[in-house]
């Protein structure tokens, strides 16, 4: 199946296949659920020239079918397709021990909440993973799309320009394919909530998708000011060294004009670039990268020093504090308990400054490092 979709006009095309085991030719009754209020566009055998005839039922009058099919018990499952509408035709004539392939059209609109847009395609939910399915999905929405999401399938959507596609196997889940967008909006945020109640008992279940405004090209970009903070200490020796080194003067050389960045270097003592953040310039870099060259190390690790070096500092008005602060040991100098350095760096960090932290090796308090991230509302991550 594929479904091409233009804001909220779909256009599905079905191709079905069908197997004669039979040693003569046979005529075929298709009876196919389609979404209700679909539109027939085409019905045709692949191969021929000719269209068949065929038809889409109302859902009330599919219902009626799928009951007196049920009655007469050929196909209980077909109770799960009420409330779809249906194709119905015959296919004749289908040749005796092979495949035919019919290709089905149909269009509809849409169904949308607020901000949210609904597909479905209806499938039976008895039938296995042998019987073969593939969808594609190409979808595009004005203004774009902000996120997408299935709750009967696995699907990893690709957006570009404002168009969506979503392609599925071979061997998928049975049962109805269903796939929700949520429109993208300029200067708002975009919100759905979908709910699930739970037969057997009182609770249930729910998903809030939720989706920032687009983002504005034209907006001011936010400035940020970058303190580097290097462990100096001896066991940074060797090639660790060179790799810190690299990374500080590609973080210093990374920032735009009008930003800011500082470096810190420590081991027993703490060392700085300059007292406080200093402007991006080709002078504040050369003198950077003299600095970083300069680099030696010994001794141990006084990590609570450094940070509240880091976190003390005053901030350059209209720019994001930042730290990158790097260690490849635990605390042996100064202050060493994990839970006081914890919280004298929180009570320090007065301007909210965000602590990114990276441990390098095996010999990290990943605990510390972790929550030092945690509290300033930042990230760790370890190389090994």
């Amino acid at each position: 199946a594929r479904a091409d979709i233009e804001n909220q006009i779909a256009r599905t095309t079905m191709v079905v296949t069908f197997f004669n085991p039979a040693g003569r030719q046979q005529e075929g009754q298709v009876l196919l659920p389609v979404p209700s209020g679909a539109v027939l566009k085409s019905f045709a055998m692949e191969g021929t020239n000719g269209e068949f005839q065929a038809k889409i039922l109302p859902k009330e009058e599919a219902r009626r079918i799928y009951d007196d099919i049920v009655r007469r018990s050929k196909d209980p499952a077909l109770l799960e397709f009420a409330g779809f509408g249906a194709v119905e035709s015959s296919v004749f004539p289908i040749p005796p021990r092979r495949e035919t392939k019919l290709r089905l059209v149909y269009e509809e609109l849409l169904p949308a909440d607020l901000d949210r847009i609904d597909y479905v395609l209806p499938r039976s939910e008895s039938l296995d993973y042998r019987v073969k399915w593939n969808i594609e999905v190409n979808w595009r929405v004005k203004g774009g799309i902000a996120t997408a999401y299935s709750p009967s399938h696995e699907v990893s959507p690709q957006k570009e320009d404002g168009r969506m596609r979503v392609r599925l196997g071979d061997r998928i889940n049975p049962g109805p394919f269903r796939l929700s967008v949520l429109r993208r909006k300029k200067k708002e945020a975009v919100a759905s909530f979908l709910t699930h109640p739970d037969e057997k008992g009182d609770g249930g279940h729910f998903l809030l998708l939720m989706a920032p405004p687009a983002r504005d090209d034209d907006a001011p970009k936010l400035k940020r000011e970058v303190t580097v903070v290097l462990d100096r200490s001896g066991s940074m020796a060797g090639e660790k060294l060179d790799q810190a080194r690299a990374a500080a003067l590609q973080v210093v050389e990374g920032l735009a004009k009008g930003e800011f960045f500082n470096l810190i270097v420590y081991n027993e003592a703490v060392d700085r670039f300059s007292a406080g953040p200093v402007e991006v310039t080709r002078e504040n870099v050369v003198r950077a990268r003299t600095f970083i060259n300069g680099i030696r190390v010994s001794g141990g690790t006084n990590i609570h020093g450094a940070l509240r070096e880091a976190v003390a500092q005053p901030v350059r008005k209209g720019a994001v504090p930042i730290v990158l602060f790097l260690t490849d040991g635990l605390p042996t100098i100064g202050e060493t308990s994990e839970k006081r350095i914890r919280g004298k760096i929180s009570d320090a960090n007065k301007n909210r400054r965000r602590i990114f932290t990276f441990g390098v090796g095996v010999d990290v308090n990943t605990p510390l490092l972790s929550r030092l991230a945690d509290d300033s509302r930042a990230t760790a991550t370890y190389v090994l």
